[in-house]
């Protein structure tokens, strides 16, 4: 199971029913109160504004805000594409070992912050550089666009824990992956093309229809603000720098130091241990898989997850392989393999068998127990979707308005007296922002070309 924290999406939000036009509203009261004699009270006003802010609408407009010229630069490019493939490097050995991989949206937002806010003040001031290249004042828009570059470049491991494991697993690759590089990037290449594409109607579902609040962009999102907010967010920002560095060189020391005594500070074998003190029967906890592995990793897995999550992986973990397994060994469904002719150590974690009837009739338990797990998900998943299928047989049902729509203003285009009011358009985004319907549908056809 590949899971993601920004995956978990939280109970609909309050249908405020706020379009573009109020964030023009906002924008355009901003700059008269830049004009206006009581400009002092702007900064009140936005504090009010923040009071009745709800949780998933767009932030009101905040009049202290630098002016960007240029949000998309060399810079934030190549911070973010750097910071992405941190966190995707790091995603790949924690997505192999634990099915979970996490977006590096905080990461890519905080790093980003600490790596160019420093550099746009020196090279704003002492530099003859263009701004595209630099960007000139570094502001919350152009954070955005760090943390949307670690988190494409991040976002791609997933497909390195999932399909091409498969691939080379069901011998469709090479024995040797670096023969297949080009069949990879290929691969990477074609899958990113496609998820830009098809990006643009899930947002439009779940976002602007289903009006969903996911917590990791939230998150980001209101750390990206309190990060420019001023003095006050620039001391945050190096907390909570130095924090994630502290975390980091924690982690590398802890990791180094399990290489020297790995079996005090790593894994504890409780079983074995209880084996060789004269508890014979104790070692079925072993061969069960039952010890404990003190992973920083799986730490941090745990503290992403929240309690759901975690309650949920403990209970299936109790269930396959201390209800199940055993059932499963007692009947003769499935075998265990000896590793060891000294001692009564047996493995029941095989996943590829010699004969093909090992597959049927001698499997081992991590094998059969792939099958109803897989179920499991799948069962949910598909029950997900068509308790939402209402809603996506509504949304099918207004391609043929939105088509005649099209046609309709096409041939009044000229008109200067033709006005069109769409009741139900409640995207924050201004139209001339948002990315036109030939764009990602030409872009999702060409990929599955």
């Amino acid at each position: 199971m590949i899971m993601e924290s920004h995956v978990d999406a939280l109970p609909a939000r309050p249908d405020t029913k706020k379009s573009y036009s109020d964030g023009y509203s906002d924008e355009k009261a901003g700059h008269d109160d830049e004009k206006s004699p009581v400009s002092h009270n702007r900064e009140t006003d936005h504090e009010d504004k923040m009071e009745d802010y709800v949780i998933g609408d767009p932030f009101p407009v905040d009049p202290n805000a630098p002016a960007e010229e240029h949000q998309l630069t060399i810079s934030t490019l190549v911070a973010g594409c750097a910071l992405g493939a941190v966190v995707g490097a790091s995603n790949i050995y924690l997505g192999l070992t634990t099915g979970f991989t996490f977006g590096p949206q905080l990461f890519g937002a905080i790093f980003g912050f600490a790596i160019i806010k420093p550099l746009s003040r020196f090279f704003t001031n002492n530099s003859v550089l263009p701004h595209w290249l630099w960007g000139g004042e570094f502001g919350p828009k152009e954070n955005v666009c760090v943390q949307t570059a670690a988190t494409s470049a991040g976002g791609l491991g997933i497909l390195f824990v999932s399909g091409i494991p498969a691939m080379y697993r069901l011998g469709l690759l090479s024995f040797n992956p670096a023969d297949d590089i080009g069949k990879l990037f290929a691969l990477t290449i074609d899958v990113a093309y496609f998820g830009v594409g098809f990006v643009i109607p899930l947002r439009k579902y779940f976002v602007i229809h289903r009006r969903l609040v996911f917590p990791t962009p939230s998150a980001t999102a209101f750390t990206i603000r309190s990060l420019h907010s001023g003095k006050a967010g620039a001391i945050a920002a190096r907390k909570k720098s130095l924090c994630l560095l502290i975390t980091l060189l924690t982690a590398l020391a802890y990791k180094v130091a399990t290489g020297y005594a790995p079996g005090v500070l790593f894994d504890w074998h409780i079983g074995w241990t209880l084996y060789r003190l004269g508890w014979t029967s104790i070692i079925a906890l072993e061969n069960y898989g039952w010890y404990l592995e003190f992973t920083p990793a799986f730490f941090g897995a745990g503290m992403l997850s929240g309690l759901n999550a975690s309650w949920s992986f403990l209970g299936g973990s109790i269930l396959a392989w201390g209800i199940i397994a055993p059932a499963l060994i007692a009947t003769g469904k499935a075998v265990a393999v000896d590793i060891s002719d000294e001692f009564p150590l047996k493995s029941m974690q095989a996943m590829k068998f010699k004969t093909f009837d090992d597959y049927l009739y001698a499997p081992s338990p991590r094998y059969w127990l792939l099958w109803p797990g897989v179920l499991i998900m799948l069962v949910f998943s598909f029950v997900e979707l068509g308790m939402s299928s209402g809603s996506l047989i509504r949304a099918a049902g207004g391609v043929r308005t939105t088509i005649r729509n099209r046609v309709e203003r096409y041939r009044n285009r000229n008109d200067p007296n033709a006005v069109y009011v769409d009741k139900d358009d409640n995207d924050p985004c201004p139209p001339e922002d948002r990315v036109p319907n030939y764009a990602w549908i030409g872009a999702i056809a060409l990929s599955m070309l």
